[in-house]
């Protein structure tokens, strides 16, 4: 994946890839351009399609715990297939 084109153009961010996909990621309304955060998002919904997809991942993997102090910690679950 370290092969790749990056082109930060306010307010977009576009990532081309060396198999001539690309992903194309713009700001929301009232967010300011942050090149780091379009690149992250650009890789992110290349790996799983979207950001829902990427959420409800996030959401299956994590198990919220407490631990003794009360504070929060995060658990990896192991995904089933």
């Amino acid at each position: 994946m370290a092969n790749m084109k990056v082109i930060f153009n306010p307010p977009a961010t576009v990532v081309i890839f060396n198999d001539g996909s690309k992903e194309v990621v713009k700001i929301s309304n009232g967010d300011k351009y942050n090149p780091e955060v379009g690149f992250a998002m650009a890789i992110m919904n290349r790996m799983f399609g979207s950001r829902n997809a990427y959420k409800k991942f996030i959401q299956k993997q994590i198990k919220h715990n407490h631990n003794k102090k009360g504070e929060n910690t995060y658990e990896l679950k192991k995904e089933s297939n």
